[in-house]
């Protein structure tokens, strides 16, 4: 263009500047028949802006020179014809003012009168092209209605070839892997999935980021370092190269060849395909990006259910709770245990679902959790028991689980322990025949018979004795305590066997005096020293004394090896929140932090090898359970341990072990 114009306005300015004067002013001058030789380089300038700027260039040459050359002609005539008027109606005075102020007026209305006669042939000459550019906005909309890559390079490919007849159509990405560019689609008459080598791909990516467009014939020589992908470009007559930019980053190319009959691509043809692959860089990007997206989504979803799989399968209980207390998983162990779907399970309230008992174990472990005491919480020996159909026995495991949303759902572990209970009650038991035996048989054999011995003699020497003997008083203490004695020895061999319990109301002060009767012997051998704080207004629990004397024992004889070189042991009682509470406080040894969770774990000791069979705390566990109290415990080490049993009472304890 700019040689059109050069060649244009350096052939007609002489010609302009001698022929004006003389035709305004009536100069004459001695070259005006020379200033038609000029002319001939117009035709030099249109055939080397032709030749230079490649011949596919000439109808929008013509069409620039038949709109100036229209203008020029138009506003040529209104000039003259304007001027003659002038000359009729004005003084001739004043023509030469008014010849100026036209010249003017021409000047100013040349560029708005080239542009509609330049619209008016671009919509005669160009109907066809015109039709396409006003629907090229209905394909962006189309486009980017679209998030599938397959279908937006094909809805691509459609439209060049409907806009632009050309022989071949390309559509190159690179790979998410590296800058190789590789066919994604094309039109059918290209070969399969051809690929550009990672240099090549290199060059055009960095050619193309600050051009319109790359034109075959200027790499040519660069295309003799890259055999392959000449053959590949020549193999598909592919002349032409487009970028497919978005935020400056070339995403792929739109690659053409020349059109059906050979000819090179026009520039008009060319600003349109640039309009058409800024609208589909953009649609492309989104759908690479939704393909990227669907497929972290699909990865995310095959994790998901990869974890769901190993969530069912595994064989304790899994359930989550959000923050508010409903359910928002629950696996296949949970419907065992539970007796309940998951369906029907999620999105109710634990507390809708749970007997009262495991929900307060529930909500114990919690609050320690949220005390920050500890950041996994535990509780064995949970009883689910729901009418008559399910009673199983569970451990609790609960850890909170942090969202990326700030909140704190709860996982919750639920271990069926039943069988494993069952089967502890008969290692148990087996200890306790295993040890208690041999006390029984040895106690049969030292203490009964010389006890029987006692007795007979006794009775003998209560019969030959008259009564009024003042030595029979003494004869019948003995006979007494000889029973009281004999008694002793067969509670022991009782204990040694299982016996189902005998609930009835029972008096808690009682049994704590009892078992510190007991314990009197074993607790001053240590010299501890037992202080007692007992609430004399206490109601009746429901239980069974010697189930519970044997809970109580435990804990003081617990206490009693905490304190090796002696010290202070108290026990309380109280009423709270309506139950009845016992308290077991020593200052020994304490219970370390990280051992804390396991004392209820059957056959666990801290204490050395033959000094315990690690069931106290186990069995004294199960006995609180099966009375459906509490235990509990506060210890640090080196600070003493406090146990708290927390029991219900009478009336409370008959509707819960009747129902």
């Amino acid at each position: 263009l700019t040689w059109v114009i050069g060649g244009l306005a350096i052939g007609m300015f002489p010609f302009i500047s001698v022929y004006v004067p003389f035709y305004v002013f009536g100069v004459t001058h001695p070259l005006l028949k020379l200033t038609v030789l000029p002319f001939v380089l117009i035709p030099i300038c249109f055939g080397y802006a032709a030749v230079g700027f490649r011949l596919w260039d000439v109808e929008i040459i013509v069409k620039k020179l038949l709109a100036y050359t229209a203008t020029a002609l138009t506003v040529f005539g209104v000039y003259v014809g304007a001027d003659r008027l002038i000359r009729v109606l004005i003084d001739p005075e004043i023509a030469v003012a008014g010849a100026f102020l036209l010249t003017l007026l021409v000047a100013m209305v040349f560029a708005p009168l080239r542009d509609l006669i330049q619209d008016g042939l671009d919509r005669l000459y160009y109907r066809e092209q015109y039709r396409s550019r006003r629907h090229i906005l209905d394909f962006a909309r189309e486009l980017n209605t679209e998030l599938d890559l397959g279908q937006v390079v094909a809805l691509l490919v459609q439209r060049v070839r409907k806009m632009v007849s050309v022989g071949r159509i390309a559509v190159l990405l690179q790979e998410e892997e590296g800058p190789r560019l590789r066919l994604v689609a094309s039109d059918a008459s290209m070969k399969d999935n051809p690929q550009l080598s990672n240099d090549f791909s290199k060059f055009l990516t960095a050619e193309l980021a600050n051009r319109d467009f790359l034109y075959i014939d200027e790499m040519m020589n660069l295309l003799e370092k890259f055999p392959e992908d000449r053959d590949l470009i020549a193999e598909e007559d592919l002349a032409y190269f487009l970028p497919l930019v978005v935020k400056g980053e070339v995403l792929g190319l739109l690659a053409l060849g020349r059109t059906m009959s050979g000819d090179y691509l026009s520039s008009d043809d060319l600003r349109i395909l640039e309009m058409l692959t800024s609208h589909a860089a953009l649609a492309l990007d989104n759908a690479v990006l939704y393909r990227q997206a669907h497929a972290r989504a699909q990865e995310f979803e095959r994790l998901k259910d990869y974890n769901e799989n190993i969530v069912q399968s595994i064989k304790v209980g899994v359930m989550v709770l959000d923050t508010d207390g409903r359910v928002r998983s629950w696996n296949h162990s949970m419907e065992q245990t539970h007796g309940m779907s998951a369906e029907k399970a999620i999105g109710k309230y634990a507390d809708d679902l749970f007997p009262a008992s495991f929900l307060v174990a529930l909500q114990q472990a919690r609050h320690r959790v949220v005390e920050g005491s500890e950041s996994i919480a535990s509780a064995y020996r949970v009883r689910l028991r729901y009418g008559d159909d399910i009673d199983r026995i569970v451990n609790i495991v609960l850890a909170p689980l942090a969202d990326d949303r700030g909140r704190q759902p709860t996982v919750v572990i639920v271990d069926d322990v039943t069988d494993r209970t069952e089967l502890e009650a008969q290692l148990r038991q087996a200890d306790r025949l295993a040890s208690t035996g041999l006390l029984a048989a040895g106690v049969a054999h030292e203490v009964n018979t010389p006890l029987a011995g006692i007795s007979s003699y006794v009775q003998m020497m209560q019969r030959k004795m008259p009564k009024t003997d003042p030595r029979r008083p003494i004869l019948e203490k003995i006979e007494k305590q000889t029973f009281r004695a004999s008694s002793i020895v067969n509670n022991l061999l009782n204990f040694s066997r299982q016996q189902s319990s005998d609930m009835q109301a029972v008096d808690i002060n009682g049994v704590v005096n009892e078992t510190l009767v007991l314990a009197e012997l074993p607790l001053s051998t240590r010299r501890v020293q037992v202080d007692t704080d007992l609430n004399g207004s206490l109601p009746l629990v429901w239980g069974d004394s010697g189930k519970l004397q044997q809970v109580l024992m435990n804990l003081v004889l617990n206490a009693r090896d905490s304190m090796p070189n002696g010290g202070d042991l108290t026990i309380r009682t109280a009423r709270q929140n309506g139950e009845v509470v016992v308290e077991v406080a020593d200052n020994g040894t304490g219970i370390p932090k990280e051992q804390i969770h396991k004392i209820y774990d059957p056959f666990f000791s801290t204490k050395g090898t033959g000094q315990g069979t690690g069931l106290g705390l186990s069995v004294s566990y199960g006995i609180v359970q099966e009375h459906r109290g509490t235990i509990t415990v506060r210890s640090e080490a080196g600070s003493g341990t406090i146990f708290r049993v927390a029991l219900p009472v009478a009336d409370t304890g008959r509707a819960c072990a009747a129902g």
